[in-house]
């Protein structure tokens, strides 16, 4: 940035005086102490009088209670260079701030710091003793003679990420394939065979593949990004090591020819640490460094010796560090160390580096427009106090008022550069937290909700920060000022004039003219148009190579994803929350009829158990009558089988036996002259006893009759009153049916509506269930994305 001169200040201000101040005059020369303004708008600081034109930049501080670094940054830079580059001549692949007071070094990488592969034919790696291309530019040279018109020189990774340069039918190809998508440089020309061909295969940082064959450029081809993930399979040279396949080449890919000389270069590093050493005791500091690369310590822009005091007096002092991996210092690849430590006057040995685990959020890309939670004012000054209230006339900022017309923008937590970008030129509405925007009018606030007026959602209250990001109150309408003033805390005022009295700035005829502000919480005062936090940001944005601002783009789109998560979760904990409440309100009532039904379902239940007894019992008895007729009737089928047996008996003697012995006798008795007299009375008292024994035998068979004939009676009045006892039975059961179908009629329906009412309760206690484990699982989701997302979106400081 550049800086400019303080203009004149008020000839009505009173001499004053602060700690730690520090003054930029137009040469260059920093000087650090406390300051004095005069009326004519000199200021003397450490005994020395600066007159006005001279002035360049006033810094404001207070005296630190501990010595101690903070507010640090740096700039990292990719190249492959001999010499330490002049860097602010170069573009910016990555650039973030630091979460904590060291300097973090996991954006060196330091545990995979080895750059340099030199490679010859059957070479094999496995994944994690490969180089890790995770996100770097990296070259291939190679020196080869091939014989044949295919084959792998070498290969990394597999079907999924990876990167191979081969010869495929007589031509070479460089590609990397990124989730499994091949993107290919291929050499139109047919290789040349059986000389030294010199190849250079190149991923650069600007994101092109390029082939060069003995110097022509022999193909470039533009690719959408950095390999993403760490290779799954390892590198191989003269082949491509299986279980699969970076490029299309045959399965039979071993390299036809002679590797004479290859190597695998990953672009090195160069970074520039920036922070703010506070020092509490003025004295003799001495910084002790060591590092596996080249280095370079700066306070306040002086070169500071290893090991070597530098007097440093009270107050905040600037000091940059820059680490270059220089490809002469290759050898030292494997201290994997960058170490600060200093000491002071009242402090021992404190070390200022850190090396943080890969898991820890320790730091965050610098791609902040909007710093914290504010308000832009429509001159484009940024307040960064948090807005409380608002109505149809006035916004309140604490005990601050404005009209409603002098404000331009809310802004409910930090915003990224592409989410500042959304309300750049936009007319009044609300910039939604997954980065949409809405028209609409600002209708109220308070500290956590804001409500909106829109065509397309209507009247609708969201909450600061979670659901609203910024609120557009009136398009930004900014004046050239002739003053900016930076305080502590982020703010950035443009101003026509200010005024100093008893250690208080005043702003006479801007918006805040009713605020005074210590002069401790004032930072900076620069003459004419300091860059907004806005413009600030944009200028760091042009400063990214393709690289960095790719990176700062992929940050964005991991946040809006994860906020895209995060607002899912929130609308599934806000349905699971209206659906257990509404539940909760249903289910008394619900499981009051499902009582009252059950009450009644059990009366009606009572009253079944007499008649279903009855029933049981008649039925019981019925069975019995229904078994004792069967019986009656088998005996009676019996009884009637034995009497016509015993008739039929009786009638055949009657009608064969007796009807042949009387006609015998009879025959006899016709002719008495066919037989001598004494032969003739034989035969006579022969049929005479043959008739007798007959007619005994016949009466014997007619009792017999008679006997089975009374028995088959008998038999018949038994089925007769078996039957009538039946019958009666029968209807004492059906009398005791009917009265328990009856009962049952009415216990069915009070059994039906009990099972009903049951369902209903059963259905809002499974809602109940339902929506607590949708919001446990929210709660869960919430849990988890809400402490990256406060870490993302924190204030910076």
């Amino acid at each position: 940035m550049k800086l400019i001169h303080l203009v004149t200040i008020c000839s009505l201000i009173l001499s004053f005086s602060l700690l730690s101040d520090q003054v930029t005059t137009i040469d260059g020369q920093i000087i650090s102490g406390k300051v004095t303004f005069s009326n004519t708008g000199d200021i003397q600081i450490a005994d020395q009088i600066i007159k006005k034109p001279k002035i360049r930049k006033i810094i404001f501080g207070s005296s630190p209670s501990r010595s101690e670094l903070s507010d640090i940054s740096f700039r990292l830079y990719q190249g492959n260079w001999d010499i330490t580059p002049d860097f602010t001549k170069l573009a910016i692949d990555k650039s973030g701030l630091m979460n904590h007071n060291h300097i973090d070094l996991s954006p060196l990488e330091l545990e995979e710091s080895k750059r340099i592969y030199s490679l010859q034919y059957g070479d094999a790696f496995s994944r994690w003793s490969a180089p890790n291309v995770q996100g770097k530019p990296f070259t291939i040279t190679a020196t080869v003679e091939a014989t044949g018109n295919g084959g792998v020189l070498l290969a990394h990774g597999g079907y999924e990420e990876g990167y191979a340069l081969y010869l495929n039918a007589g031509k070479l190809h460089f590609g990397v394939r990124q989730k499994r998508i091949l993107t290919v440089a291929g050499d139109d020309l047919p290789f040349p065979l059986n000389q030294p061909v010199k190849i250079i295969a190149e991923f650069t940082k600007d994101m092109n593949l390029k082939l060069k064959v003995n110097g022509r450029e022999a193909a470039k081809v533009e690719i959408q990004s950095m390999i993403n993930t760490h290779p799954k399979e390892g590198l191989s040279v003269g082949f491509d090591q299986r279980p699969s396949l970076v490029g299309q080449y045959r399965n039979d890919h071993h390299f036809q020819g002679e590797i004479k000389k290859m190597e695998l270069k990953i672009m090195g590093i160069g970074i520039i640490y920036l922070g703010k050493l506070k020092i509490s005791q003025k004295g003799k500091y001495i910084f002790e460094l060591t590092a596996a690369a080249k280095t370079q310590l700066k306070i306040n822009g002086q070169k500071v010796a290893n090991n070597k005091g530098i007097f440093l007096p009270v107050g905040t002092h600037q000091l940059h560090l820059t680490y270059t991996q220089l490809n002469t210092s290759e050898q030292n690849a494997a201290k994997k160390s960058l170490i600060l430590h200093w000491s002071g006057p009242d402090f021992s040995k404190r070390i200022l580096t850190a090396e943080v685990g890969p898991q820890t959020n320790s730091w965050q890309p610098d791609d902040t427009a909007i710093p914290s939670k504010g308000v832009l004012i429509t001159d484009g000054s940024f307040f960064a106090r948090q807005a409380t209230d608002a109505n149809r006339t006035h916004v309140s900022i604490g005990d601050v008022q404005f009209e409603r017309k002098q404000i331009g923008t809310i802004f409910m937590r930090p915003l990224s550069i592409f989410e500042n970008r959304e309300l750049i030129n936009k007319p009044a509405g609300v910039l939604l937290t997954d980065g949409t925007f809405t028209e609409g009018k600002l209708l109220r606030l308070n500290n956590t909700t804001v409500t909106v007026s829109s065509i397309l959602f209507g009247l609708k209250k969201l909450k600061r920060g979670l659901d609203a990001a910024a609120v557009v109150v009136n398009p930004i309408q900014p004046v050239k000022p002739q003053h900016s003033i930076l305080l502590n805390d982020g703010s950035l005022l443009y101003v026509k004039k200010y005024k100093a009295h008893n250690n208080i700035l005043e702003l006479p005829g801007h918006p805040l003219q009713k605020k005074n502000f210590p002069l401790k919480q004032v930072a900076e005062i620069s003459n004419g148009h300091k860059p907004s936090h806005g413009e600030s940001a944009e200028q760091k944005w042009k400063s990214h190579s393709t690289l960095g601002r790719q990176f700062l783009g992929e940050r964005t789109q991991r946040n809006m994803e994860m906020i895209k998560r995060f607002r899912e979760a929130q609308i599934k904990l806000a349905a699971a929350e209206k659906a257990y409440a509404k539940a909760m309100r249903t289910l008394p009532a619900a499981e009051k009829a499902e009582a009252t039904a059950k009450l009644l379902r059990d009366t009606e239940l009572s009253k079944i158990e007499v008649p279903r007894a009855i029933y049981k019992e008649k039925a019981e008895l019925h069975a019995k009558t229904v078994s004792d007729l069967k019986n009656t009737l088998k005996h009676q089928e019996l009884s009637c089988t034995k009497a016509c047996e015993a008739f039929i008996t009786y009638n055949s003697a009657v009608q064969s036996r007796k009807y042949e012995a009387l006609k015998n006798l009879a025959n006899l008795q016709i002719n008495p002259t066919s037989f001598e007299p004494h032969e003739y009375e034989k035969k006579i008292n022969q049929s005479v006893t043959q008739l007798k024994k007959v007619n005994q035998d016949i009466q014997r068979l007619k009792q017999n009759h008679l006997t089975a004939q009374a028995q088959a009676l008998e038999s018949d009045l038994k089925e007769i009153s078996a039957r009538q006892k039946e019958n009666s039975a029968w209807n004492e059961r059906t009398t005791a049916h009917r009265l328990f179908k009856k009962a049952m009629g009415v216990f069915n329906e009070a059994e039906q509506n009990y099972q009903a009412a049951k369902f209903s309760a059963d259905q809002v206690r499974n809602e109940l269930s339902r929506s607590r484990r949708d919001s446990e699982m929210a709660k869960g989701i919430i849990g988890i994305l809400e402490p990256s997302l406060q870490t993302t979106f924190q204030p910076l400081k």
